[in-house]
């Protein structure tokens, strides 16, 4: 069987979290050896600003990284690690607190949009959100590549309910 351990903080959050898979554990020369784990850190907001994910061993296979603003906003989140190629995202905001745009980066650096150094942050995208401005629900959502061409478009209504009652797709 497989069982999962927990550590918490003191306010109850998860700090880790451990797999143990019978097959691994025994295959290792410790007993007590977990197969995969997940380890987070919080701010003092309480906003978490790092997970890192650990499959065999003791080298991060995955890390996430999360930037935030002053009004606890994520503005950025970076991911790198053994396992993948480096990317990020950074999100900009409207002054009433709405996502104006998102921009994706091929990198687990935020910058320079493009650069021929490789070690550079290459932009790889932009998103562009459009709300209603009544409701606040999104209407539109527009993913581009790096020279501003739309590479798909996707439009959204919504019932009385709030629920998405149509939902199109342009490439």
């Amino acid at each position: 069987y497989t069982s999962v351990g927990y550590d918490l903080d003191g306010l109850y959050r998860p700090e880790a979290v451990r797999t143990y898979l019978p097959g691994i554990a025994a295959a290792s020369s410790s007993p007590n050896q977990f197969s995969s784990a997940v380890g987070y850190r919080y701010d003092l907001a309480g906003n978490r600003t790092r997970s890192e994910l650990f499959v065999y061993g003791q080298t991060a296979d995955l890390v996430t990284e999360y930037g935030f603003d002053k009004l606890n906003r994520t503005t950025s989140i970076r991911q790198s690690g053994s396992a993948i190629y480096g990317r990020a995202v950074s999100l900009a905001y409207h002054a009433d607190g709405r996502i104006r745009d998102v921009t994706r980066y091929g990198s687990s650096s935020l910058g320079a949009a493009v650069d021929p150094n490789p070690s550079a942050p290459q932009l790889i995208g932009t998103s562009m959100s459009i709300f209603a401005p009544t409701t606040g629900r999104l209407t539109s959502l527009t993913h581009a590549d790096s020279a501003g061409k739309a590479e798909v478009e996707y439009d959204f209504t919504y019932d009385a309910f709030d629920r998405i009652e149509t939902y199109g797709e342009k490439r």
